[in-house]
């Protein structure tokens, strides 16, 4: 499996399983839209929401995850720490950092795989009897 990329979909839940808002034990799932300059070595991403949050007083729909640990890199499954954003992706505000609210230092994330269409028609033929298919020519 190959490391992340933009338009990748992602699913991120706090790391041991415990709750992000309220002692619901939950997750979040988004499109990856962008690498940016991060804090540390490695490049953070960017993570737009399915749907919007809010956390210490700020709603939005972005996330910006930076990786966790020294070395990392953006692998298929890893450790990231997490912050949200209410400003639009590339603004002043955004860069300077104005509108953000961390959500949680260690959250794991899982890229999550496309399905092709023969993954698809597989999907579809194992739902189909094998006397079916036989009776079918499949």
């Amino acid at each position: 499996m190959r490391g992340l990329r933009i338009k990748d979909r992602v699913r991120l839940r706090p790391a041991g399983g415990g709750p992000t808002n309220g002692g619901a034990a939950e997750y979040y799932e988004g499109t990856l839209i962008d690498f940016i300059a991060g804090q540390n070595i490695a490049a953070a991403a960017v993570l737009k929401l399915d749907r919007s949050i809010t956390r210490s007083g700020i709603t939005g729909n972005m996330l910006v995850l930076e990786l966790s640990y020294l070395g990392a890199c953006w692998a298929p499954v890893g450790t990231v720490h997490a912050e949200l954003r209410n400003a639009r992706h590339g603004t002043p505000e955004w860069r300077q950092r104005l509108c953000r609210a961390p959500i949680g230092e260690h959250f794991t994330y899982e890229q999550l795989m496309r399905r092709s269409w023969l993954s698809r028609a597989r999907a579809f033929l194992d739902a189909v009897p094998i006397e079916r298919r036989h009776e079918a020519g499949l």
